[in-house]
């Protein structure tokens, strides 16, 4: 994950935007005084929202991570 600086995004804020949606990766701002922070995009915010609702129920957890496994065995 990509880290830059506060004052970095300040100054280069639309171009930030543009990667982080491009590129479908979390960009970390840290600020020394505030603490860090994380930008996604809202598509990949939705992705993990769902995510986590399938996986909370353990039972759908573990038929997910079942169907994965079968599928790198390729059944």
């Amino acid at each position: 994950m990509e880290a830059i600086t506060i004052k970095h995004f300040k100054k280069n804020i639309k171009s930030c935007f543009d990667k982080v949606c491009a590129d479908r990766k979390p960009l970390v701002v840290t600020d020394i005084s505030h603490g860090d922070i994380v930008i996604l995009s809202k598509a990949e915010y939705n992705s993990m929202e769902e995510t986590f609702y399938l996986l909370k129920n353990p039972r759908n957890a573990a038929r997910l991570l079942q169907g994965t496994e079968e599928y790198k065995q390729n059944k």
